[in-house]
């Protein structure tokens, strides 16, 4: 908890392997004053579906530039929770950069992104690079 600091606005993290994970994700929801606006993440092999899904949701209202890259275990719950988060039905966010790379999602994956919401209504910057195979 005293690793986030008051007011922290932008997570960037390269080569994050073991650093971000379930722990960093539950440090960063139950800190004080994190309002994260921009999230960028490379190479997290320990983030799972759920615990992004849990940031998002718990993010959603300041969380606005989204970036993953070879995070091998974002699959159908990641997806879904940026659909449902970014919704202005549903949630509160505003995702104005979203960019996913190298990334195992399948088509259905991507299309429950943006199926029955309009999560991407505000998007101003959407980068899509080596998307596919199956979900791990």
């Amino acid at each position: 908890e005293k690793l986030i600091p008051a007011g922290l606005r932008y997570l960037s993290l390269h080569n994050a392997g073991r650093c971000f994970g379930p722990q960093a994700v539950n440090a960063i929801i139950s800190a004080d004053n994190a309002s994260l606006f921009a999230l960028s993440i490379t190479g997290a092999y320990l983030l799972y579906d759920a615990d992004i899904a849990k940031l998002m949701t718990e993010m959603m209202s300041t969380l606005s530039s989204l970036e993953f890259k070879a995070c091998p275990n974002l699959g159908v719950e990641f997806c879904k929770s940026l659909n449902t988060s970014f919704s202005s039905t549903k949630g509160k966010g505003c995702l104005l950069e979203l960019s996913l790379e190298d990334l195992s999602l399948t088509k259905e994956n991507l299309i429950s992104i943006a199926a029955g919401s309009d999560a991407l209504r505000n998007l101003k910057s959407l980068k899509l690079r080596r998307i596919g195979g199956t979900a791990v």
